[in-house]
């Protein structure tokens, strides 16, 4: 008789898959990646701890996921050279849902800095020139090929509050890395015309919204190693991860000072498939 998930008990220690990354830590960084890898199906954590046979001052270890559609670290937007234009100012690593034919997973998308990018369209805001400051908002997405486009809500937009704009901007297309928004005010009574209008002066506002990293903590925060020690993390409430399109991401990241000394640094991870039997 083949044996299915659903015929496997939640405590049955055969649909456990334990991981041992060996960490070896920089100092002086923040929230650098030392470990990503893509999950393959729904799973739900069910351990995080750290080893080390030496260790002093600070090191914090965060074990966590970043899911289909997100960036592992905080997207940054700001004005471009070209200043009717906007940039990538740090590098990105996005999952977007397009399957990569080699992995069958999420395709992991890698973007560099980008300067002079244009909006899809020559959208504008109170193209009818009255009295009266406007704002619009426009969805920066990236695909799987690292090509960054908008969207807007329509063609033209006349929100007075910049909420109102934030509320009704659309999300990222399907299959696209969300990479946050950017809100612009137009000038008293003048009209404001995407990639012709520029950014900066005229009286015009602009508010560069990146979207915040995709990144959770599976642990109810980051973990400190302790010498000689088997530092057992506390888990999160929810760890359960939905690999929607499959291909989440598992990301072992970590904050250092100056001056951290540490010795064979390496974090266990223990996950299983979900749900199993008699799970929802």
């Amino acid at each position: 008789m083949s044996i299915n998930q659903g015929q496997i008990t939640p405590d049955n220690g055969v649909a456990f898959k334990d991981e041992t990354l060996r960490l070896v830590p920089a100092q002086s960084l923040t929230d650098a990646i030392a470990v990503m890898r893509q999950l393959r199906s729904r799973v739900k954590f069910t351990g995080v701890s750290l080893k080390a046979t030496t260790y002093t001052a600070t090191l914090a270890v965060g074990v966590g996921y970043v899911p289909v559609g997100r960036s592992v670290a905080a997207v940054t937007l700001e004005i471009a050279a070209t200043t009717d234009r906007f940039k990538i100012g740090a590098a990105i690593i996005g999952l977007s849902g397009t399957i990569d034919t080699n992995t069958g997973l999420a395709t992991v998308v890698h973007k560099a800095i980008t300067d002079n990018l244009e909006f899809s369209s020559a959208y504008t805001i109170n193209t009818a020139a009255v009295a009266g400051q406007f704002w619009g908002a426009f969805r920066i997405q990236m695909n799987s090929a690292g090509t960054i486009s908008t969207r807007a809500v329509s063609q033209d937009q006349v929100f007075t509050i910049q909420q109102d704009a934030i509320d009704n901007c659309p999300a990222a297309a399907s299959n696209m890395v969300d990479l946050g928004t950017i809100t612009i005010r137009s000038g008293s009574g003048i009209a404001f015309i995407c990639n012709t209008t520029a950014l900066t002066g005229g009286g015009v506002t602009v508010n560069y919204n990146g979207k915040a990293s995709g990144f959770t903590l599976v642990t109810t925060g980051a973990l400190a190693p302790v010498a000689a020690t088997l530092v057992q993390g506390t888990m999160a409430a929810d760890t359960v991860v939905t690999t929607a399109g499959k291909g989440t991401l598992l990301v072992v990241r970590y904050t250092s000072d100056g001056s951290f000394v540490q010795g064979d640094l390496t974090a266990n991870v223990s996950y299983r498939p979900y749900p199993l039997n008699s799970e929802a």
